[in-house]
């Protein structure tokens, strides 16, 4: 384990033996991530601050100003919380509902590339 990367609970939470099941190292940045995009801003009432803008942008069409949109929010959310990792950029794939996010970024400490998909559902219909 390379413990500048940490380790967290796993979500959403096992038991493992008896034991609260945790992830380490890349998975734990992963687990980072989807923490924060899967928390819309504003949300968490300890800190209002917490999450990712996403939510605002539910009734965008699928086109480039969603997806530049998409890609700042992406990087103030990265900036703000989660301080390991370096946003790179992002790719999206997009459907009728759905823009899936592929969040490519470099991890501080070892200069490692790492990447986080993350389905940007927007339940519209």
């Amino acid at each position: 384990m390379t413990d500048y990367l940490g380790q967290g609970i796993k979500y959403p939470l096992q038991l493992v033996a008896g034991r609260v099941n945790t992830v380490s190292d890349v998975d734990n940045i992963n687990q980072s991530l989807y923490n924060i995009f899967s928390t819309p801003k504003g949300s968490n009432l300890m800190n209002r601050e917490y999450g990712f803008r996403g939510h605002e942008l539910s009734f965008e069409p699928n086109d480039s100003v969603l997806e530049s949109m998409l890609r700042l929010f992406i990087e103030e959310a990265i900036v703000a919380f989660e301080p390991r990792v370096r946003f790179k950029k992002a790719a999206f794939s997009t459907e009728a509902d759905r823009c899936t996010m592929a969040v490519y970024y470099e991890i501080r400490s070892s200069k490692e590339l790492g990447f986080f998909g993350y389905p940007f559902n927007r339940n519209l219909t």
